[in-house]
């Protein structure tokens, strides 16, 4: 119950409004003054008690929420985002699953309330995220932001270029190799035995 420190006040009348007009329990709603500092404490005390715990993945493929956006003049699109599973990192390369569009993450942070910038963002942790986006329309609020299906290290599609990157792995893991070709890898399983393997499985 905001504004408790006017003079015309009236908790009591203001908790049987809101039972009657909204149909919600107010007797645990707290008085309060933004002005004085009423109550503030006692809100922050009731915040952590009763709101649970946010679910998520920590380790999981990441996942967001867009829960808010806004046009920027100066870096275009900021997207307010709740990350429901994983990590999001700057540097890396978002898919919105609404459109399909994939975007470079250039921006992740917290506003605290001035905002502060982070390299990445965990499960249940609430922040901004830019990504070069220059249309408001394009980050539809309750979009499901996730990363780019890439390898390796998300930096592109399973390509020739990337087949030679797997190569080199799997060089480095012992495990010989007669060439590319065609987007697959040619692993030598024993002295007469080769198999061919989609670049984007080989590196399993």
């Amino acid at each position: 119950l905001n504004k408790m420190d006017l003079p015309q006040a009236d908790p009591d009348a203001a908790k049987a409004e809101i039972e009657d007009v909204i149909g919600i329990d107010a007797s645990d709603a707290i008085p309060c003054s933004a002005k004085t500092g009423m109550g503030i404490d006692d809100i922050i005390e009731a915040v952590i008690a009763r709101m649970p715990t946010p679910r998520g993945q920590a380790e999981g493929p990441p996942r967001a929420m867009i829960i808010d956006a806004w046009f920027d003049n100066y870096v275009g699109v900021v997207m307010l985002v709740r990350v429901v599973d994983g990590m999001l990192r700057k540097g890396e390369r978002i898919r919105m699953l609404a459109t399909d569009a994939v975007y470079p993450i250039e921006q992740l942070g917290v506003f605290t309330p001035k905002s502060i910038q982070r390299d990445e963002l965990k499960a249940g942790e609430v922040g901004f995220l830019i990504a070069g986006i220059k249309e408001l329309a394009a980050a539809k609020v309750g979009d499901t932001v996730t990363l780019e299906k890439k390898l390796p290290n998300n930096a592109g599609p399973a390509t020739e270029a990337t087949c030679q990157a797997i190569e080199l792995i799997a060089m480095a893991r012992g495990i010989s190799s007669a060439g590319t070709t065609l987007g697959t890898i040619e692993l030598i399983d024993g002295p007469t035995n080769t198999r061919a393997v989609p670049c984007s499985a080989a590196i399993t």
